[in-house]
């Protein structure tokens, strides 16, 4: 059973903006207007599309119960079931109209949804670097590989921190700053 958790006195949890989606610039005008009829307005159409994107497919996702749409056990995870395909169901931007075919939200859900709308801050979206985009699996990298020698002894916290500032600068973190402050 998945309990909601309050954060420690003093700490908020934090979420991320959602992701949006997006068409490009370099399709055409008809296949811009294809894409949002066949994809994106599908995909909140408050009906079938949006059912499928929230519960999946019937009978391989979900089946029919009453006027619910049952959740069946996860492909990846038996022991489990499907909670969501594409889009979450009780975080959808519109409404399912569909009325024979309701998703419960479980308590855990309920409560966790709570505890988000008191104590969750927004994390802020982070601007465009090119460079950072370019140096950051690298840079992810370095890190772990030095806060494992940190935590396993192998590597002094000093050490590391003179380590991940070396591969900092090896990396040019300066000019992901100054790209992210606009300098």
């Amino acid at each position: 059973m998945a309990l909601a958790i309050q954060p420690i006195d003093g700490a908020v949890y934090s979420f991320a903006t959602l992701s949006g989606l997006c068409i490009s610039s370099e399709v055409s005008d008809e296949k811009a207007d294809q894409i949002f009829k066949y994809f994106i307005e599908y995909m909140h159409d408050g009906g079938e599309g949006q059912l499928l994107f929230q519960s999946g497919v019937e009978g391989v996702h979900w089946e029919q119960d009453g006027d619910k749409a049952k959740p069946l056990p996860n492909l990846a995870d038996p022991s489990a079931v499907t909670t969501s395909v594409w889009i979450t169901p009780w975080l959808s931007l519109t409404p399912l109209e569909l009325t024979d075919k309701i998703t419960e939200k479980a308590d855990a859900v309920t409560n966790s949804l709570a505890i988000t709308d008191a104590v969750a801050v927004q994390t802020p979206i982070t601007p465009v670097s090119e460079t950072l985009n370019k140096i950051t699996s690298d840079l992810e990298l370095e890190k772990a590989d030095i806060l494992a020698k940190v935590v396993m002894g192998e590597m002094t916290v000093a050490d590391g921190v003179a380590a991940y500032e070396e591969v900092a600068k090896e990396l040019n973190v300066q000019k992901v700053l100054d790209e992210l402050n606009g300098r």
